[in-house]
């Protein structure tokens, strides 16, 4: 869960609802717009996150009884090989894609996290053998879901500073690094400009929290289900 404090409460925005973002802002990405993979691609970007399920997940309350972020999680095992079955039932590219990315965001939290990150490399290797792509290939393939992340947590987070000042997303699979700033309140140019259309909108849930705490994970889940939702309407476009 992507969390926001704020002075009497919490915004959140759920972890798939985040990848979902992800998965839209690939869709219209020039770098994927003829290739074969493209529903592999839109796919995995959308399930990166899939081993997180706020409403049925435990320990999802800080010290402080707050909402945790998903920076404060830790590794979970079983989450994490629940997550790569998932995709692994739908395509081998998309398990790849998964692997890569377990490594990338687990594999330095804990000595556990680094052990089963790095017997991951045989998996993925065995998988690419099967489906004949190089490492280096499904790395490149990766990067780009890795950029879409990035961008939708940007977004998720109200991250992007104002006033036209320029923030970096991420590198993109040719190497090129993409930046994005304001151009208007809710609007916001990136250079280069990585996608098909020149302009188009996305749409970010957003539900309130009007607590500081919760007693236990139900009583959250509990706020989550019925929390007030907010569709906050976010247009990217080129930059002039």
């Amino acid at each position: 869960m992507i969390v926001i404090y704020l002075e009497k409460g919490f915004e959140a925005v759920l972890q798939r609802h985040h990848a979902r973002l992800a998965a839209s802002l690939m869709e219209k990405l020039e770098w994927i717009e003829a290739n074969p993979y493209k529903v592999d691609l839109i796919l995995a970007a959308a399930d990166h996150d899939d081993d997180y399920t706020e409403l049925r997940r435990k320990g999802m309350l800080n010290e402080l009884g707050g909402p945790k972020d998903f920076k404060m999680e830790t590794f979970n095992k079983a989450d994490c090989e629940r997550l790569l079955d998932e995709a692994l039932s739908k395509s081998m590219f998309i398990a790849i894609l998964i692997a890569f990315h377990i490594q990338f965001v687990q594999r330095n939290l804990s000595a556990a996290a680094t052990k089963f990150c790095d017997a991951l490399e045989i998996k993925k290797q065995h998988w690419c053998d099967q489906i004949n792509f190089s490492l280096t290939e499904m790395n490149r393939y990766y990067t780009i879901l890795q950029w879409c992340d990035a961008l939708s947590l940007l977004v998720c987070q109200r991250s992007i500073p104002p006033e036209g000042r320029s923030l970096e997303i991420s590198d993109g699979p040719e190497g090129v690094t993409y930046f994005i700033s304001e151009t208007d309140t809710d609007c916001y140019a990136i250079d280069p400009w990585p996608f098909t259309p020149t302009e188009f909108t996305i749409n970010v849930e957003r539900r309130m929290l009007n607590k500081l705490n919760f007693k236990n994970d139900k009583e959250l889940q509990d706020a989550l289900i019925d929390s007030s939702i907010t569709f906050h309407q976010i247009t990217f476009s080129k930059k002039l």
